[in-house]
């Protein structure tokens, strides 16, 4: 296996508007370790349980052997061992865990520099997760990220000089970055005026000239911030997260009215005008779009609910967003019975991953139809059945199975499109055992919203280690198994218990001859 396309596929991975069928479903590696390390503590305070942690620390130990990041020898044999049994939070293989965490961060990235360089086998998907999960959860933003591989793209470099020139990037020290955000509605005016970080509208009036925006009529001032960051992107968020702590605190006055402000942070260090309170993530639901039902709302109540309560993935803080997005997927993916079945809360997690295990193959197959379509290396019959089809997805996904399958669907002209017909092409040779992996990344990204749920409500910790990556990777996921409970309801009557069993069922039957198709697993509607 070749690194080719993998520059273009981190390049993917980083972009906001990638479809949660494409993205990355879990957080780096290191991440996970040090989320893993956290996670004995709050077992030891009861907040979570010791069978969650067991499960998870479990769920591990294949990472070991896939990521080149970690290293081999010693350290790997290291993290491996350490893997293998339970350990609390007060003991010294927790503590020789977090010695081994930080060597790995230290040279993760020069060690996926030297496999590369060696030539050692890559294969595309894992790699372009694990480098670009590494990066973002150093601190940069996704934006960062993409610009700059797309930069080295641009600039023809092999694959080795980009994670070098990402490895440099990391190793960039943290930045202050000072700006001002307006403010708009204040209570206690007096209080605020005392405060050291307000500057009054004069001063704001000054800076918003700097950077070419007009001042609004009410406008009461600003607040200053100086925060340190790896970018100003990661710096505008922080600014975000302390305003969301000062507009609860006044939320909570006996007078009416809350700290209200412009939803811009002016940066004076970089001269960017970055946007505040809104995730670029792609979390979306268009099926309400697509069935009718966006505005005269879905024929059940539940989706109804399951939809408000999960709007806080776009818009709420990191906290908030985990456990009301919990609670959507609880509410309608859970059964009285479960307690009695001995199967517990993650049940739910389990059967939202089976039905997004169960949509992968449709959601990637349409994609890759209407990539085919328009290029012209590809045979002309089929693009020409293609055309045919139209827009009926169904049988797009059809005949793009059946090029697959009869080997008809060559090699595709643009990188990212050829990873994709790569990915489907390993579902149709093996499709139990593609699909068996991908549910495991998506039960992993779903069990991890539920212990940062349990962590938030039960240990009351709004700033875990594992936090922002579980919105940042779950969030996605969240939206898409809502779009398909909500088809299921509109289109075929099925209540989401009812597409969950209809998931488990096709994918224990992927790839038998008497099974459903791959693009039918969740049914032919």
């Amino acid at each position: 296996m070749s690194d080719v396309g993998l520059p273009e596929r981190m390049l993917e991975q980083a972009a906001p508007w990638t479809p949660w069928s494409r993205r990355a479903w879990e957080p780096s590696s290191i991440l996970r370790l040090r989320e893993l390390s956290e996670a004995t503590r709050w077992a030891r305070e009861g907040v979570l349980s010791t069978s969650a942690v067991a499960w998870y620390r479990q769920s591990l130990r294949p990472l070991i052997g896939q990521d080149a990041g970690l290293a081999s020898g010693a350290i790997r044999s290291q993290l491996d061992s350490l893997l293998k049994s339970d350990f609390p939070f007060d003991s010294q293989s927790r503590r020789r865990l977090d010695v081994l965490i930080e060597h790995a961060d230290e040279h993760y990235l020069e060690n996926w520099h030297a496999s590369l360089t060696a030539g050692a086998p890559v294969e595309v998907e894992r790699a372009s997760r694990f480098i670009v999960g590494h990066v973002i959860d150093s601190g940069f933003h996704p934006n960062s990220v993409r610009r700059t591989v797309k930069k080295a793209i641009s600039e023809e470099l092999d694959t080795d000089q980009i994670v070098e020139r990402l490895a440099r990037l990391c190793d960039q020290p943290v930045q202050t970055f000072e700006g001002i955000v307006p403010l708009l509605d204040v209570p206690q005016p007096g209080i605020m005026a005392a405060h050291e970080r307000w500057r009054d509208p004069r001063a704001t009036n000054d800076i918003l000239r700097a950077h070419e925006w007009k001042a609004r009529r009410e406008q009461s001032g600003s607040l200053h911030f100086a925060v340190s960051a790896r970018d100003p992107f990661t710096a505008a968020l922080q600014v975000h997260d302390e305003l969301q702590r000062l507009v609860s605190r006044t939320t909570l006055l006996r007078s009416d009215g809350q700290l209200g402000y412009q939803a811009h942070w002016f940066c004076t260090t970089t001269k960017h005008i970055m946007e505040l309170g809104r995730r670029t993530d792609n979390i979306s639901v268009m099926s309400p779009v697509r069935t009718g039902h966006l505005y005269s709302g879905s024929s059940s109540k539940a989706i109804d609910d399951a939809l408000t309560l999960a709007s806080s993935l776009k818009t709420g803080p990191d906290s908030i967003a985990a456990t009301s997005s919990w609670a959507a997927i609880e509410a309608l993916l859970s059964a009285g019975s479960d307690w009695n079945e001995g199967t517990g809360k993650t049940v739910s997690a389990d059967r939202a991953a089976w039905i997004l295990t169960a949509a992968w193959p449709r959601a990637e197959l349409t994609a890759l139809s209407y990539q085919v379509a328009r290029d012209s290396g590809v045979s002309s019959a089929v693009r020409h059945r293609l055309k045919t089809a139209g827009e009926d997805n169904a049988r797009r996904c059809a005949i793009v199975l059946r090029a697959l399958e009869g080997g008809a669907l060559g090699p595709l002209s643009k990188a990212e499109e050829e990873a994709g017909r790569q990915r489907m092409l390993g579902l149709v040779e093996s499709p139990r055992r593609t699909l068996r992996r991908v549910e495991g990344y998506i039960q992993g990204a779903f069990r991890r919203l539920y212990r940062q749920r349990n962590i938030v409500l039960h240990g009351g910790s709004t700033q875990t280690v594992a936090l922002p990556a579980a919105i940042r990777t779950a969030g996605p996921l969240v939206g898409g198994v809502l779009d398909r409970l909500c088809h299921g309801i509109e289109v075929s009557g099925r209540e989401p218990l009812d597409l969950a069993a209809q998931a488990r069922t096709a994918l224990d039957a992927a790839g038998d001859p008497g099974g459903w198709s791959l693009h039918e697993l969740l049914g032919t509607e």
